[in-house]
């Protein structure tokens, strides 16, 4: 009557057996991470009818997934069979299912027009695979009570819900990230806590109303095509955003010196490979990591530093900084491990360092 079954991290390399009897006892099977180059048996599905959790990933599984796996499995509540060459489609029907981990394989069917049953699904990844199309509208009905959804590195087209967070009021991890999205930014995102956009082909102004931002501590919409300034009600917007990534799109404008009061949770900000002007920040709060470097920054590094001694990366290299480095500076940045001040127009004298300097890196 054995109910779970784990036998992951081990050198099994036989196949699957063709008959499997007495398994309807069986809720948890964990044979993940093992050598079992095989399709998935027919008669496998009937004979595990009671299971509840099943984890086949880092194999080497081919065939297809059954579409109506949630009526072969009724009872399953997790699925697990990511990291392995299995080709297709997406199941249209998932039962009872609230954990979906598909990532990683080769599946490259058009995503199911009718998504069934998926009202109890918390968590889906299906990155890394090579899903070529557009989100089908019923996608997002279907899938309400969904709180973690990955879709990064495919080949995904169209655009964005601007309205997502409405959409899925319970999504906090939205990875959209190395895809072939166009269009614009969410403006809502409900109780999103992580957005990743970056690599794809964004292109429309950063919406001038940024609602509900105020859940979210990591945004990343690096290496898109946003050439616009920064509207103003984006820093009220994110008052306790902790990551921010806008590297190497055509961003322009000023950074405000005072971020790290408008921001002060920010913890890392990358703002390199842009086109922004004006100076360096005066202020940075509770910054550890912060990257301007690729950038027309001109202005003055300023006289006072301020906030500056939870700074440990600082790289403002290649801008066109054409000054001497304030005595001040040394001094508010008493806890830096790395700095990067490469290709700039420096004047002047580098102090002496102690030996024990905090500096572990200085460009």
């Amino acid at each position: 009557m054995l109910r779970e079954l784990y036998l992951q991290n081990n050198c099994l390399s036989w196949k699957l057996p063709p008959h499997w009897k007495n398994f309807s006892s069986l809720s948890v099977l964990d044979i993940s991470n093992n050598s079992i180059s095989d399709t998935i048996l027919h008669s496998f599905w009937n004979f595990c009818s009671n299971i509840e959790e099943l984890y086949l990933t880092k194999n080497g599984l081919r065939g297809q997934i059954p579409e109506n796996i949630g009526e072969l499995l009724p009872k399953l509540r997790v699925l697990d069979f990511s990291s392995n060459s299995l080709t297709g489609g997406i199941p249209s029907s998932v039962g009872m299912l609230r954990e979906l981990y598909l990532q990683n394989n080769c599946l490259s069917w058009e995503l199911p027009p009718y998504w069934k049953n998926f009202s109890l699904l918390s968590i889906l990844d299906i990155s890394n695979n090579s899903i070529s199309d557009t989100i089908p509208h019923g996608f997002w009905n279907s899938c309400s009570n969904i709180g973690y959804l990955n879709f990064a590195d495919n080949e995904l087209r169209g655009q964005i819900p601007k309205n997502i967070g409405e959409l899925l009021p319970k999504l906090s991890v939205l990875d959209f990230s190395s895809n072939s999205l166009t269009g614009g930014i969410p403006s809502s995102t409900g109780m999103l806590r992580e957005l990743y956009l970056q690599n794809n082909c964004l292109s429309w102004k950063l919406p001038p109303h940024w609602k509900n931002f105020s859940s979210l501590s990591v945004l990343d919409i690096s290496n898109n095509s946003i050439s616009d300034t920064i509207p103003h009600g984006f820093w009220n917007s994110c008052s306790n955003i902790e990551e921010l990534y806008l590297t190497k799109n055509g961003l322009r404008g000023q950074i405000p010196k005072n971020i790290g009061e408008l921001l002060p949770k920010l913890s890392v900000l990358d703002f390199s490979s842009n086109s922004l002007t004006g100076g360096i920040p005066s202020s940075t709060g509770m910054l550890i990591e912060l990257y301007l470097q690729n950038n027309y920054l001109s202005w003055e590094l300023p006289p006072h530093w301020k906030n500056f001694s939870s700074l440990s990366v600082l790289d403002i290299s290649k801008n066109s900084i054409f000054n001497t480095i304030p005595h001040g500076f040394w001094n508010s940045c008493s806890n830096i491990e790395e700095l990067y001040l490469t290709k700039n127009g420096l004047r002047g004298q580098v102090p002496h360092l102690p030996i024990r300097s905090p500096f572990g890196r200085l460009y």
